[in-house]
């Protein structure tokens, strides 16, 4: 099994060099993934686009939160092969044990972490407040990312919709501003950062996908 995951690593690696993949930041620079300078933040994104941001996971050690179950399971020997830190739980609710071993994980560590924000079962957009919760108790600011590729294959049955890259396909990722989460998290103060958040997500996404029919053009 070990050596399937190594291949399986390898695998990615590969597949990953295929890809030409620019990434736009805050400023309007657009600069290739090679060239992004990570730090220590929480990077969040949607469900939708798990695999189109895999590429970024060999560059950095990153922290992954993984949610229980069947799907979890076969992801995690993956993430763990390319040498990132693997937590297991959900941001459902933000006192979860998942979340509160994710906060331990990242006061220690130096890289930056992942969070899909509508996961693990949608809808599709709908930020959980577990993602405020890991930036306040870390003092890590969150990053809103979206992603557009083409040609690309969509798995037009899952609830998120989520889409995996084709070889050779050109991507766009999109970064936005920090979003810092300072004041205490009470249910009016949840109830603003959920939508501020799920407005950046969204323009995010958007502006990746008009670049990216842009360059085709």
């Amino acid at each position: 099994m070990r050596l399937i995951h190594l291949l399986l690593g390898l695998f990615c690696r590969l597949y990953c060099r295929t890809l030409r993949i620019k990434v736009l930041l805050p400023d309007g620079k657009l600069i290739p993934l090679s060239e992004y300078q990570f730090r220590r933040v929480i990077f969040a994104h949607s469900e939708r686009i798990n695999f189109a941001n895999a590429p970024t996971v060999l560059l950095a050690p990153f922290v992954i939160l993984l949610a229980p179950g069947r799907d979890g399971d076969r992801a995690a020997p993956f993430f763990r092969s390319v040498g990132c830190r693997v937590v297991r739980g959900s941001t459902l609710r933000s006192g979860a044990t998942g979340l509160r071993q994710m906060i331990r994980v990242l006061l220690d560590h130096g890289g930056p972490a992942a969070l899909s924000v509508d996961g693990p079962i949608g809808p599709m957009g709908a930020v959980k407040p577990g993602i405020f919760s890991c930036a306040f108790h870390t003092g890590r600011p969150i990053i809103p990312v979206g992603a557009a590729a083409a040609p690309c294959l969509v798995f037009h049955r899952s609830w998120s919709q989520i889409f995996l890259p084709l070889p050779g396909a050109r991507q766009i990722i999109v970064t936005g501003d920090d979003f810092h989460v300072t004041d205490p998290l009470t249910p009016a103060a949840l109830d603003v950062l959920t939508r501020e958040l799920a407005a950046r997500l969204k323009s995010a996404q958007e502006l990746a996908e008009h670049l990216l029919h842009s360059e085709a053009e």
